[in-house]
């Protein structure tokens, strides 16, 4: 920081939030994407990508996995997507963007005694100051 000063620093974290925005505004518009804390500016963005043939809506898929403490179907279908959402994770590898597989993207409801289940999901950071648009977007071609 003290070869770039503070204005420097501040154009740094203004262009990974901005990075991060872009990436959030992407994955809301795709259809098969949820956005875990939509709200969040950033510098991350958790999501889970759903197959698009089976899921027309991922905050209804969502929401249904969010029950997953407590109802065996809907287990089932989150562990379905987290292992289809895994395999496109792994087969694409570290291309476009860097991203990180997380087991806790989320947890479902609490249930009795305070039981929850972790809910697995992707992770993008964006603190890069190298990161460009188009590694962003061509992060989502590959996904697509």
């Amino acid at each position: 920081m003290h070869y770039m000063g503070i204005e420097g620093y501040q154009t740094i974290i203004a262009h990974c939030l901005q990075n991060a925005n872009y990436m959030r505004h992407q994955l809301l518009a795709m259809g098969n994407a949820k956005v875990i804390v939509p709200q969040n500016q950033g510098p991350s963005v958790g999501f889970k990508l759903y197959d698009p043939n089976l899921v027309s809506d991922p905050n209804v898929a969502f929401d249904l996995e969010s029950t997953c403490a407590t109802d065996k179907e809907a287990y089932d279908f989150m562990v379905h997507n987290a292992q289809w959402h895994r395999k496109l994770f792994l087969q694409r590898g570290k291309k476009g963007l860097f991203t990180n597989w997380v087991d806790s993207i989320a947890c479902s409801k609490y249930a009795k005694n305070n039981r929850y289940v972790y809910i697995p999901g992707e992770k993008a950071v964006f603190m890069n100051p190298n990161t460009e648009r188009s590694h962003i977007d061509n992060f989502l071609k590959i996904n697509y």
